[in-house]
């Protein structure tokens, strides 16, 4: 073989050994310089989660060493001071001669939501000897004439404490005296209270009144206000015509007012001469935890389950000012009379319900819709 041709066949073999630009551009595709970018980024995102989560556990620090500071202090106060609180009965009806539970709260005296309750104290229950037909002159007693024990009872977690007893025999208007027996443990204006027990047969007639203007001329901005501060006055002639209803039905007062007020609505109630009667609070607390929130759906549960369902079928009529009072009413097939509604038409949607311009109408349409047949003697009672 010559040297060219030797030179010829070297320079075909290098040829084929070396990549053409093309193949090198082939060659160098899969490495991309993409991979070391999404490991630059993984790492950017590795780094700012655990900036991150550096910054939340020393804001979770900070929650903590707050609510640890709250803690210590709210120990400290506790075994500085002892809590001012407030005893409340809670009124009842019953069927004469069966038992029925009677129950009283003590909580933290304050605004709703920021009056918790108070457990662990011992609280006697007594009974007035017989009925009484008016309310007592200040809720707080003293209430010495009340001496018939019924028994004792300890606060649970939720504040309140209940015994239960066979009603009395006879029906009417009792008084039940609610006593701590535990003053040392507590700071309490006074250490009685009461609650009103209406011992009512399963066929009385029973007619329900609302308090804010449909008795009481109430200015809704101060509704949440102690009596001391706002009195409202009464509606003209309610009180004399709720005291001639009463001789011939049993009166139940039930208001949208929160259970905080209790003290107070019976005051005013006492102060002007109204008949006595339970008068049924709202329980704020209680109702937004069960996710009702209007005064009307508070009322129609309670006249359906504590009322109806409970035997008393005769509930003949309800008065009150608003359309949602109608609106309870009519839910459980109740005659309604609205007092001066905002709407004089609002009766107009419903057959069993009737405006009225003051008490004296309201009066004479409740006693000659209440049938003869149904007004037992056993209705008058006696101080």
């Amino acid at each position: 073989m010559t040297r060219k041709s030797k030179k010829k066949k070297h320079n075909k073999a290098k040829s084929e050994a070396s990549p053409t630009p093309a193949d090198e551009k082939v060659q160098e595709e899969p490495s991309t310089p993409s991979l070391g970018t999404d490991s630059q980024a993984q790492r950017d995102d590795q780094a700012l989660n655990k900036k991150l989560q550096a910054v939340s556990s020393r804001r979770l620090m900070m929650v903590v060493c707050v609510l640890m500071a709250s803690l210590i202090l709210l120990l400290f106060f506790s075994a500085a001071f002892r809590p001012g609180a407030k005893l409340t009965g809670d009124d009842a009806l019953a069927l004469p001669g069966f038992k029925v539970s009677l129950k009283a709260r003590i909580e933290h005296d304050g605004p709703v939501f920021l009056n918790p309750d108070v457990e662990n104290i011992k609280v006697q229950f007594a009974i007035s000897e017989s009925p009484h037909d008016r309310f007592p002159a200040d809720p707080n007693g003293p209430f010495d004439s009340i001496t018939k024990l019924i028994g004792d009872a300890v606060s649970k977690e939720d504040g309140s404490c209940e015994v239960t007893f066979q009603a009395p025999a006879l029906p009417g208007n009792y008084l039940v005296r609610i006593q701590v027996l535990e003053p040392e443990k507590l700071v309490l204006p006074q250490l009685e209270s009461y609650l009103v027990l209406s011992v009512t047969a399963h066929d009385t007639p029973i007619v329900i009144s609302d308090i804010d203007n449909t008795i009481a001329q109430t200015d809704v901005s101060h509704s949440l206000e102690d009596d001391q501060v706002h009195t409202p006055a009464p509606l003209v002639g309610a009180s004399d015509a709720l005291i001639e209803i009463s001789s011939r039905a049993r009166v139940i007062y039930l208001t949208a007012r929160p259970e905080a007020l209790t003290h107070s609505s019976k005051k005013w109630l006492a102060e002007n001469g109204f008949p006595s009667g339970p008068v049924i609070h709202r329980d704020v607390k209680g109702e937004y935890y069960k996710r009702r929130f209007t005064e009307w759906d508070f009322k129609s549960d309670y006249i359906k389950t504590q009322i109806i369902a409970r035997s008393w079928s005769q509930v003949l009529w309800g008065v009150g000012h608003l359309e949602g009072d109608q609106v309870a009413y009519r839910e459980n097939k109740i005659s309604s009379i609205l007092i001066q509604p905002k709407d004089p038409k609002i009766a107009e949607k419903s057959k069993k319900a009737y405006s009225v311009n003051n008490w004296a109408e309201a009066k004479e349409l409740i006693l000659n819709g209440i049938p003869d047949k149904l007004l037992p003697e056993k209705l008058e009672v006696r101080d």
